[in-house]
């Protein structure tokens, strides 16, 4: 590392966006700003001397230090196969990008929210002189998984939209900002509102005596998606099922574990049972002229191959399910623990429905406590907790002090694997400097919450040219879901306090959540 004055402000500074959370600017103890750039032979030069000047003595300690520390991070991989727990033991060794070891992998991480944003708005597969990083080619678990299920060893990153080199993933993001823009969202209220009536009323009326909410919001995300990526109408669990079965087979190709003969043929009806919805979804979209769903919309733009719109479908089952799921299943919970809450949000909601005479969909859509309550679960459980590149080439970082000019310097080489992590930096000092890991959704005013919900410092769905698309759906499914509930129900739970959180993909609770419900009044009480 080393610090100069630089009194030049480059063009890809980054200001941090302090001001949606309620905290007294003085406490901010680190302004910066951060800018990565191709390094040059000589800074590389300098910097590997730096690295070799420490002697060989020194490189031996380190080197049996380094041993025990990935043993140690194998043997916590091995137990309990949570890659958040493990990214946490080394995360705050820099504030701005700490090394990681494994056995077998080294690897950068960043939770500072000014670093992840930096990181984050460079496209993967830029040919041009500003890139940074590509996808590579051959360790990408991901694509060989897509090449199993439709058995098509053709199947290449370009055909893989959401990874595609810089051209073919700009196509996509036209496409699907528009798709999933913030009016077609609204445009999909009364289904979702549709399907949050039934899949509450089913619960109420369920023999059980609690509902088990985290299986249940898999299977809500799950059904919705099915309705608006493919056109079906149900059942749905089968659908649900197999993307969760799909989603903990991709875990044990990334941790190389073993798979038995069983779980293998549970994949392999999965796969088939994913599969055979796309194709049936592709046959029957030229029929039906009512139908509004991603594949017809996909295929009749003519943009796309008939093997991307397969891909682009199932990754987006894959990557959405879980997501959506979480964040509703963590709401849901700090609800039922807050009675109080759900009673503001009961006349709140019913509020709005009086003075406009809309549906309590769409009251819920406008409710400022159930937009702070989502904003506050998207910092306490974020979508994507940790997100991945690869350097193609030496990479210098520079942070730059706001208060006294100076630059401190950070190298990535080329090859190396940086991860910038959205769930550090949701609990970052810079943006919440009391009780970071207390869920409060009296830190944000609802005034400034940005309509833009990828713009919030912590970046909770990517950021740059690799933004979720799909973010303003799982946004308006969520407020629908929680206005439907709240207004129609009062809810118990008998799970206290902050649950522990579990990371793969998506950070979730450890234990399931499960919760009873009532029928409410607007006036906060309840009648069985």
């Amino acid at each position: 590392m080393t610090v100069e004055s630089k009194n030049e402000t480059s063009k890809y500074d980054l200001k941090c966006p302090y001001k949606i959370l309620k905290s007294d600017p003085t406490k901010i103890p680190d302004d910066i700003t951060a800018c990565l750039r191709p390094a040059t032979k000589e800074e590389m030069i300098e910097h590997k001397e730096a690295l070799n000047s420490r002697g060989i003595l020194t490189k031996l300690g380190d080197g049996t230090q380094d041993l025990a520390e990935r043993a140690n991070n194998t043997a916590r991989i091995v137990l309990n196969l949570d890659f958040r727990a493990n990214l946490e033991r080394t995360i705050y060794d820099d504030p701005y990008l700490s090394l990681h070891k494994i056995i077998g992998r080294e690897f950068y991480t960043s939770r500072h929210p000014v670093v992840i944003k930096e990181i984050l708005k460079y496209y993967h597969n830029d040919n041009s002189e500003k890139s940074c990083f590509h996808i590579r080619e051959g360790d990408s678990k991901t694509i060989e998984f897509i090449q199993e299920i439709f058995r098509d060893d053709d199947i290449t990153y370009d055909d893989f939209l959401l990874l595609a080199s810089k051209g073919p993933t700009k196509a996509l993001r036209k496409f699907l900002l528009q798709y999933f823009s913030s009016v077609q969202a609204k445009r999909v209220i009364p289904s979702i509102s549709a399907l949050a009536n039934s899949t509450i009323q089913k619960w109420y009326e369920s023999s059980e005596p609690s509902i088990n909410v985290t299986k249940e919001s898999k299977i809500f995300a799950t059904s919705e998606m099915s309705k608006l990526f493919l056109g079906h109408t149900g059942p749905y669990e089968e659908i649900c099922q197999a993307v969760d079965s799909i989603l903990v087979y991709m875990i044990k190709m990334v941790l190389n574990q073993s798979i038995s003969k069983e779980f293998k043929q549970q994949i392999e009806t999965a796969a088939e049972v994913l599969k055979s919805s796309v194709d049936v979804a592709m046959n029957t979209t030229s029929v039906n002229p009512d139908d509004s769903s991603l594949v017809k919309a996909m295929i009749s733009g003519k943009e796309f191959t008939e093997r991307q719109v397969k891909i682009m479908t199932l990754t987006l089952f894959v990557g959405g399910q879980e997501n959506t799921a979480s964040a509703l299943n963590y709401t849901i919970l700090k609800c039922a623990q807050n009675k109080e809450l759900q009673q503001q949000i009961r006349k709140e909601i019913q509020s709005i429905i009086d003075k406009q005479s809309c549906t309590v969909g769409e009251a819920a859509t406008q409710s400022p406590t159930i937009k702070q309550i989502i904003v506050e679960g998207l910092r306490m459980v974020t979508p994507a907790y940790s997100l991945g590149r690869y350097a193609n080439k030496d990479l210098v970082l520079e942070i730059t002090h706001s208060d006294t000019s100076d630059v401190e310097t950070r190298y990535i080489e080329s090859g190396t694997r940086v991860n910038p992590c959205p769930t550090f930096a949701a609990r970052h000092e810079t943006l919440v400097p009391d009780n970071p890991n207390t869920f409060n959704h009296e830190r944000f005013s609802p005034e400034d919450i940005p309509k833009f919900l990828p713009n919030l410092p912590w970046s909770p769905f990517g950021g740059g040219p690799h933004t979720c698309p799909a973010w303003s759906l799982a946004y308006h499914e969520e407020m629908i879901f929680l206005g439907t509930l709240l207004h129609g129900y009062d809810i118990g739970t008998n799970t206290l306090g902050e649950p522990n959180q579990v990371g793969r993909f998506a950070c979730t609770t450890v234990k399931d959540v499960n919760i009873s419900l009532k029928k409410a009044t607007v006036g906060g009480g309840d009648d069985d």
